[in-house]
């Protein structure tokens, strides 16, 4: 018995796709669609160097800290709005040591100072570059699943087309692509 063609998703103009036999359609089978923004691999190699650099920088800030998220919220800050406070403030610590509370340790706050001024740069690097990271994982994981999705509605088709094999994937994928709150249609009985 022949099998029925398989068939492709062919992405013309936006909003204008046709499905088609592959064998029998006029149109470009597109592998990826026009808005593939990234195509790029890192090498073992790469990702190695990588946590190599990654574990230098660890190495060299050996007094790292980390926070709760309650400690996060409870700790004040010397966020942007208070950097003025900060450049006001402390060289008015240092030129008047009397006035200082006796509790308050100049000499730590000066080294609370100097490492504040040496991981601004630091943190606005490693912050763009953890973005930058962030930002094209996403892109990434839409592009990869944008291809899912559109194999996915190709073996639905196919699947109503009666392509067995495609009727089995379907049945796998469908619990990634239900919609929450929708109930499936009941199917109309057989007579």
């Amino acid at each position: 018995m022949p099998q029925p063609p398989i068939l492709v998703w062919n992405q013309g103009k936006w909003n204008q796709s046709v499905w088609g036999a592959a064998a029998n359609n006029n149109q470009t089978n597109k592998a990826m669609p026009e808005s593939n923004r990234i195509s790029a691999t890192l090498a073992a190699a790469a990702i190695t160097a990588i946590n190599g650099a990654i574990e230098t920088i660890r190495t060299n800030l050996p007094f790292l800290l980390s926070l709760t998220t309650d400690e996060r919220k409870a700790l004040p800050k010397l966020g942007d709005g208070r950097v003025a406070l900060l450049e006001d403030a402390f060289p008015l610590m240092v030129a008047n040591p009397d006035l200082v509370p006796s509790y308050v340790d100049i000499a730590e706050v000066t080294k609370d100072h100097d490492l504040r001024v040496a991981l601004d740069p630091i943190l606005n690097s490693l912050g763009t570059l953890f973005q930058d990271v962030e930002d094209t994982e996403i892109i990434a994981g839409s592009e990869l699943y944008n291809a899912i999705r559109a194999f996915y509605l190709n073996c639905q088709e196919a699947a109503k087309r009666g392509t067995t094999s495609a009727q089995a994937i379907v049945d796998l994928l469908a619990k990634y692509f239900a919609r929450p709150g929708r109930t499936a249609k009941p199917k109309p009985p057989t007579p």
